[in-house]
């Protein structure tokens, strides 16, 4: 599902700066362990980061780029046929 949040522009000097982001949420029905899922996409190839949030990941669309569109929901579904 994608739903609007913030990205956060990191630490110096605007730790809390916030922009306006459009994220996309992977939950699964029952749930499913998310800490494993984001170690497995963390330490795949490509690495893929992600924010843990009640149980589902969110991943921040702002930080694509190139080819990301079509490789995240490939590289997603492969680390979730992974966890079955």
């Amino acid at each position: 599902e994608i739903v609007d949040d913030h990205s956060y522009l990191g630490g110096g000097t605007l730790p809390d700066e916030a922009l306006p982001s459009k994220l996309v949420r992977v939950a699964k029905d029952g749930g499913f362990d998310v800490d494993r899922f984001a170690m497995k996409l963390r330490t795949g190839i490509p690495s893929i980061f992600a924010r843990v949030n009640q149980d589902a990941m969110l991943f921040d669309c702002r930080t694509l780029l190139g080819d990301d569109d079509t490789l995240l929901p490939q590289r997603i579904s492969a680390v979730l046929r992974e966890l079955q």
